[in-house]
């Protein structure tokens, strides 16, 4: 233990000690990549794997092909935690370095009790316990008073690296564990925590947790004891908000109360569901002199990204009445219909709002048709654009045999003109445009399947017989861009770059032999 105190505080070392307790638990202890400037991937997001420590996560994952001695060996480094004096134990959670061991450990813990079937902490019950000084026992009979594990957790929520432990703590915990550490610790102090500017994160933690595992009961009791904040927390911690809705959603409790609590912060002094969409969707003009990035002109950016992700969520699930109040005013005002035009092409508000919205099962029928009529005059620029193409493409899906019929119709007059982007040739291949103006008939067929297939429904009948398999092959070749806009020569694409590699090498050797001869 003394040697795992000493590498746990180093910087480097504490990285090797992870990636040794993740490969003693079985799983892939794989490297962070290196980001910035002079990194080898500039446009990854986010960081490694097991080793890296990612501390806001949920269960590692660990594999089978793991001797018993391996995992007797982690098993009773864990039991060498537990067994440190309480004090020196909780020093180690507030180090930046140690607290990301302690995390890596917990969560190969839950990693491997749920590989085993089981769920919750498994082998590191005993150190969570020693940690927030709780003893569960006690408290399952009713012995325990209010006492010190509730400071300690008050306390360790406080402090960033607490904070990031506790979160592993609640992800990881099982459905009893987690209703044991709410009651015991957090039950009647939500609302301090969601307050705080570093302890509200264990509150969002433990909202997803109660979304995910959590019985309908507990979930009306949380949202009951934030619904008096909810406004607030709109405006402070909009983070919390967004996980109180999705926890109401999940569950389909106190839906209408959370969105009547949520308005008041929206509306400010006004009243309306437009004032609710106008203080939700706040978005910023670009700044003066600053160079535009191409395509900007049609996107928005937002004061509060988490505002507009709460009112997607809103809007996507809620069936409150005045969730459909606020989408009328949506989709129904003139004045916004560059407002929803924009949406679409901004990637936060597409993803948070306008896909969501697509779903919508009580008024679907309403809101497709107006998006339709919507985004009817930009329909070339949704298939060429990035990000707006999604959007296309779930609108098509979701809309009548009519309505994707006028959207093919419109897209494959300009078929080349849409082909000649990456977007645009995803759009076509997406939409199976290629096949419109060849065989209507076939261009349904495929339609209907790719339909099936994006929500998840049963094969047609006959779909794995040889022929339909051979028709079906055929239909997806004849999606094939390179053959459909050949060049004159009657190379595609493809061809015509390995074409023009091979005459390029060719100069580069005859260049090389006439130096030489010289």
């Amino acid at each position: 233990l003394p040697h795992y105190l000493d590498l746990m505080h180093d910087w480097v070392a504490s990285h090797v000690l992870r990636a040794t307790l993740c490969a003693l638990a079985g799983a892939p202890p794989s490297l962070p990549k290196r980001r910035g400037r002079n990194a080898k991937h500039k446009g990854q997001v986010g960081g490694g794997g097991a080793a890296d420590a990612d501390k806001g996560a949920g269960p590692l994952t660990v594999g089978a092909a793991v001797s018993d001695k391996r995992r007797e060996a982690f098993v009773a480094i864990l039991e060498d935690f537990a067994g440190m004096g309480v004090r020196d134990a909780q020093a180690l959670v507030v180090d930046r370095h140690a607290c990301a061991v302690l995390c890596v450990l917990v969560r190969l813990a839950a990693g491997l009790e749920g590989h085993n079937g089981g769920g919750g902490f498994g082998a590191a019950q005993n150190l969570v316990e020693h940690l927030l000084e709780w003893d569960r026992s006690k408290d399952a009979k009713g012995e325990a008073a209010e006492g010190n594990h509730v400071l300690v957790f008050l306390g360790m929520s406080g402090e960033v690296e607490g904070s990031h432990f506790l979160q592993v703590v609640l992800e990881c915990a099982g459905a009893d564990d987690f209703a044991a550490i709410y009651s015991a610790c957090m039950a009647g102090k939500l609302a301090e925590f969601a307050q705080h500017k570093i302890s509200n994160y264990v509150v969002q933690s433990a909202l997803r947790t109660a979304a995910a595992r959590g019985t309908a009961n507990l979930a009306a009791e949380m949202i009951g004891e934030l619904l008096p904040y909810a406004a607030a927390m709109l405006e402070r911690y909009a983070g919390v908000a967004l996980e109180l809705c999705n926890l109401a959603r999940a569950h389909a409790v106190q839906e209408e109360a959370l969105v009547e609590a949520l308005a008041p912060a929206a509306r400010g002094d006004a009243e309306g569901p437009a004032a609710v969409l106008d203080a939700m969707l706040q978005h910023e003009a670009p700044e003066a002199g600053a160079k535009p990035r191409p395509g900007s002109e049609r996107s928005l950016r937002f004061r509060n990204v988490m505002k507009v992700q709460t009112l997607g969520v809103l809007l996507g699930g809620f069936n409150a009445g005045p969730v459909e109040g606020i989408i009328r005013a949506l989709l129904t005002e003139p004045e916004r219909e560059e407002l929803v035009r924009k949406l679409a092409f901004t990637a936060v508000s597409a993803k948070a709002i306008v896909e969501p919205l697509l779903l919508r099962k009580v008024d679907g029928a309403f809101v497709q048709e107006r998006l339709v009529a919507i985004y009817e005059p930009i329909f070339v620029d949704m298939a060429t654009h990035p990000c707006a193409r999604h959007v296309l493409e779930k609108l098509f899906y979701a809309s009548s045999k009519e309505q994707q019929e006028s959207i093919a119709a419109a897209l494959a007059t300009v078929l080349n003109r849409i082909s000649g982007n990456r977007p645009g040739r995803l759009t076509v291949d997406a939409l199976k445009l290629q096949l419109f103006d060849k065989d209507r008939s076939a261009w349904r067929g495929q339609v209907r399947r790719h339909r099936q297939k994006l929500e998840g429904g049963a094969a047609p009948r006959g779909a794995g017989s040889r022929k339909r398999k051979e028709r079906d092959d055929e239909g997806d070749h004849a999606g094939d861009l390179d053959g459909i806009f050949a060049g004159a020569d009657g190379a595609g694409p493809k061809k015509k770059k390995k074409k023009d590699k091979k005459d390029k090498k060719d100069k580069k050797k005859k260049r090389q032999q006439e130096a030489d001869d010289d």
